[in-house]
């Protein structure tokens, strides 16, 4: 199994936990969404309660966990809003 390397444009709270705008990962090259929330958590342990209420983006749309990703893909991750 080939590493496959993603970006993740890490945007609110997740930028501030991260300390940075985007960050690259290794995943496997059958990668999905839940994987890259676990390695996510596994490498910042300081968004694994975020990641939970939180949502990927792929290319522009939400996606599950079940996603399949890609090296191609752009990848967002969008934690929920509050105030009003």
């Amino acid at each position: 199994m080939d590493p496959m390397h993603v970006s993740v444009k890490c945007f609110a709270l997740a930028r501030q936990l991260v300390g940075a705008e985007k960050i690259d990962l290794e995943l496997g090259d059958d990668a999905t969404v839940l994987i890259l929330k676990q390695t996510l958590a596994g490498q910042y342990p300081q968004m694994e309660p975020l990641l939970n209420s939180s949502m990927i983006a792929v290319d522009g749309q939400y996606v599950s966990d079940a996603f399949r990703l890609s090296p191609s893909h752009e990848i967002a991750c969008i934690p929920p809003v509050s105030g009003g």
